[in-house]
């Protein structure tokens, strides 16, 4: 992934903060890199470095043994290979941590939509198309939303693991969680945007905890990104 920004370094901290009953949040902050517990016991650390080692940037655990891997991401490789890449070594972490789910936080801030009674792209700043993007929003559910994504960062990771599917490539896990952020809030309102942001964060937490594992990657966060 690429390297740390500012941005990304103030939202992957205040998720030091995050409640989540019966388990315990982990940041990395020491050269991006989690070293799992050894699965184990006994096991022999460099034997283990393939299985063990994951480029993340948190983990939800319960008294040590990993639940979530959790990436904060506010840019994006040229090359979608780059973010199925990373979601190919959790699956491997997996293989010997049994019961791992993925969540990428994903901090975007789209500046066209598509629109489907116009049958063409919108600006989403431009006030004439904000009647456009209200239909949309109001017509299409969470799932469908994606299909109105079309340009940044927020359409690369759609682009990746939804319309290339990443899931027949994991044996191990299910596909990830995807929760999208507001990028422009979380730079110029952080303040005011944090509480927010780690509700939102809080609930794909829970949603993952209490759901079990989905067949496809989910897409959270979409209709209040679009909406602003």
């Amino acid at each position: 992934m690429p390297a740390e920004t500012r941005l990304h370094h103030q939202v992957l901290t205040a998720l030091a903060d995050l409640s989540i009953p019966g388990h315990d949040v982990r940041i990395e902050q020491r050269g991006g890199r989690i070293d799992l517990p050894a699965a184990l016991p006994g096991e022999n650390p460099t034997g283990r470095r393939g299985k063990a080692l994951c480029y993340t940037d948190a983990l939800v655990h319960r008294d040590g043994v990993p639940r979530i891997l959790v990436e904060v991401v506010d840019s994006s490789p040229a090359d979608p290979n780059g973010i199925a890449g990373l979601v190919v070594n959790v699956d491997r972490i997996a293989a010997t941590h049994p019961g791992i789910d993925l969540l990428f936080v994903v901090l975007a801030q789209p500046k066209t939509f598509y629109c489907r009674t116009c049958g063409r792209g919108h600006r989403l700043a431009d006030p004439e198309n904000q009647a456009c993007l209200a239909r949309q929003l109001q017509a299409n559910t969470e799932e469908d939303l994606a299909e109105l994504v079309h340009d940044g960062l927020a359409a690369n990771y759609i682009k990746a693991l939804v319309r290339y599917p990443i899931a027949p490539y994991l044996h191990h896990m299910p596909p990830p969680v995807v929760l999208f952020l507001d990028a422009g809030r979380a730079a110029e309102t952080w303040t005011a945007y944090r509480e927010q942001a780690l509700d939102l964060v809080r609930g794909a937490v829970h949603e993952i905890l209490a759901g079990g594992p989905c067949a496809t990657v989910r897409l959270l966060g979409l209709r209040e990104l679009l909406a602003g």
